[in-house]
């Protein structure tokens, strides 16, 4: 089952998140793709640096692959305390990776937060907005989700306000 997430919904988590975490970092870092948004909302917020970085792990709705750091850290967080974001802890392998990945740069901390949490999430997470068993649709997701499953277009189509035509039938064709 999907659960489609608004624009609002995400700036209001994010903003949530900051709240939440006040002045107890000095950076914040985003997972590319899915935790960049939430990251910048919250560096915007706390009016924090923020870094990105990208592990990739899903091929497709379900189809988890082991976690590669795609794109390492641009930028030293050495004796930083360092918020690390993404949008959802599904296995919890992917921030698992990242923190032993940053732990690397010597920071002073390393705090967890994501938008959504996943029963299944084995990692430690120190703040999370809500808790969810469903497939979690972003809108930064909505084309790629549509192209897997076009059953769920109404959904996204309403949650985000737009059509979602853009791409045309079987999506991009590369052609102008």
């Amino acid at each position: 089952m999907y659960e489609v997430v608004s624009w609002e919904e995400v700036h209001k988590m994010s903003l949530e998140l900051a709240k939440a975490i006040g002045d107890s970092v000095d950076a914040v870092v985003g997972l590319l793709r899915g935790g960049y948004v939430p990251a910048h909302l919250i560096a915007d917020a706390l009016g924090l640096e923020l870094y990105v970085m990208r592990i990739k792990s899903y091929r497709g709705i379900g189809k988890k692959g082991k976690p590669v750091v795609t794109l390492p850290l641009i930028g030293n967080v050495t004796d930083l305390r360092i918020l690390l974001v993404d949008d959802v802890c599904d296995s919890g392998e992917t921030l698992s990776v990242a923190k032993k990945f940053l732990e690397a740069y010597s920071p002073k901390s390393i705090t967890t937060a994501v938008l959504f949490k996943k029963p299944q999430c084995s990692e430690e997470v120190d703040l999370w907005v809500k808790e969810s068993g469903n497939w979690i649709v972003f809108p930064w997701d909505a084309s790629e989700t549509l192209r897997e499953d076009p059953s769920v277009k109404g959904a996204l189509e309403e949650a985000l306000g737009v059509e979602l035509d853009i791409l045309g039938e079987g999506g991009g064709s590369g052609e102008a």
